[in-house]
């Protein structure tokens, strides 16, 4: 039982305590910040108290209070963004306003996403005048247009132009997955050349999944055997497995059956070939250079995008610091040449369709507060309140795309495999 949620029940029993204890608590919420372990604590504290006037009148004006630290404030921004209330105080959404107009970037972006996630008009209305701005600070104006997706699908000329910008492979990983995860969203402004325009830009970028760009591709218009069915029979070639919906989207959508038709036996011809493939990749369990490997985790394999090893990459795998120790060989060379094939406990991916509209895909992140928040591939968390969420199905794929072993030499796949065996 979670810290906030003992804090509760004692006050259900005890209603007479809330608001001197409301008081107390919105005193230590200005008080200064300690350890990460600590400043969640007060975090769980604070929530529990979430409906008490001092908190709720303490937080409003602290956010703003310029007296503060950014830090500190980030962190108040943030507690405000975990509330479970149905509805936040109008004097939140004001402050939050206050704060958005500041023109502190990193503080924008945090109210820019509460205000997406709860659908503040305020916020929204701003948020609007962002999505075709050049000059808006890029993380900000992706956060616009995902704030966008939900009421108008349809993006502009100048929208797509920036989004197709960012696919440059100069860009961070990250970058390049939460751009596609935004054009699978989006209506495209011309199906003669977008979808064409867009295979060009992600071909042969192993971390970007097919399926996660496949709404845009099919809304191309006079596709047969271009060059779209070309990229969707070369995802396939390099493991691309469609789910059940994807192969529904594609008999509905592909002009020429007999398309569908190939794709579906290149499918079946891959998982025969399955089994004899990941056997050659044995002989390359031993020989290899654990620094060269160390080396491709963070940069062309692109590993650390998504999988943590100590303090390095992302968390939106699981954590690889000792994958050596509890991974045997073959686990490891199947877990990267078919990550679907096992998934680790608590990665498992789910769709979330939001009451919106708007369709997420992404791994369950736990929380101290046992609130739900969503993970996507490009490591974008969104917290979601029971209703916001119309339906939620458990997929049986991996977020890891399939075909990361086709951007490397058997050199390379000999040096990755010689450094996950040494993680112990």
């Amino acid at each position: 039982m979670s810290l906030r949620t003992t804090i509760i029940d004692l006050l259900r029993r005890h209603p007479e305590w809330l608001d001197e204890a409301g008081r107390a608590v919105a005193k230590l919420a200005v008080s200064p910040l300690g350890t990460p372990v600590e400043n969640e604590g007060l975090a769980q504290l604070i929530l529990a108290f979430q409906e008490s006037a001092p908190v709720q009148i303490t937080l409003a004006h602290s956010v703003t209070n310029v007296d503060l630290s950014a830090e500190h404030r980030a962190f108040l921004v943030e507690i405000i963004g975990r509330s479970t209330l149905p509805e936040l105080p109008m004097l939140w959404t004001g402050s939050l306003v206050q704060v958005f107009s500041s023109g502190e970037p990193a503080l924008q972006l945090q109210v820019a996403r509460i205000g997406r996630n709860r659908q503040l008009l305020p916020i929204l209305a701003q948020l609007h005048g962002l999505v075709d701005r050049d000059d808006a600070p890029r993380d900000l104006r992706i956060e616009a247009i995902r704030a966008e997706i939900g009421t108008r699908p349809m993006g502009s000329r100048r929208t797509f132009d920036f989004l197709f910008s960012l696919l440059n492979r100069t860009n961070a990983p990250p970058i390049r997955i939460l751009t596609t995860e935004l054009l699978g969203r989006l209506l495209c402004p011309d199906p003669a050349r977008d979808p064409e325009t867009l295979v060009s830009l992600i071909r042969g970028d192993s971390l970007i999944s097919p399926g996660t760009v496949l709404p845009l591709l099919l809304q191309a218009k006079g596709m047969a055997s271009g060059p779209i069915f070309s990229y969707l029979r070369d995802a396939v070639e390099t493991g691309w497995q469609p789910s059940r919906d994807e192969w529904r989207s594609m008999e509905e959508k592909l002009a020429r059956q007999a398309d569908v038709k190939d794709l579906f036996n290149r499918v079946k011809q891959r998982e025969a070939r399955r089994s004899a493939e990941i056997e050659t990749y044995g002989a390359l369990l031993s020989g290899g250079d654990p620094n060269r490997g160390h080396k491709l985790f963070l940069d062309k394999a692109s590993c650390a995008s998504c999988h943590r090893i100590g303090k390095q990459g992302n968390d939106v795998g699981p954590d690889l610091t000792k994958i050596g120790a509890i991974r045997s060989s073959r686990d490891l060379i199947e877990s990267l040449a078919a990550p679907s094939a096992s998934l680790a406990q608590g990665y498992e991916t789910y769709r979330v369709v939001l009451k919106s509209g708007e369709s997420l895909l992404g791994i369950q992140k736990r929380q101290p507060d046992d609130s739900f928040v969503l993970q996507e591939a490009s490591g974008t968390k969104t917290r979601l309140r029971p209703n916001e969420i119309d339906t939620m199905e458990r997929l049986p794929g991996s977020l890891m795309p399939d075909g990361i072993l086709s951007a490397l030499t058997r050199d390379d796949v000999r040096d990755l495999l010689a450094f996950l065996q040494s993680l112990k």
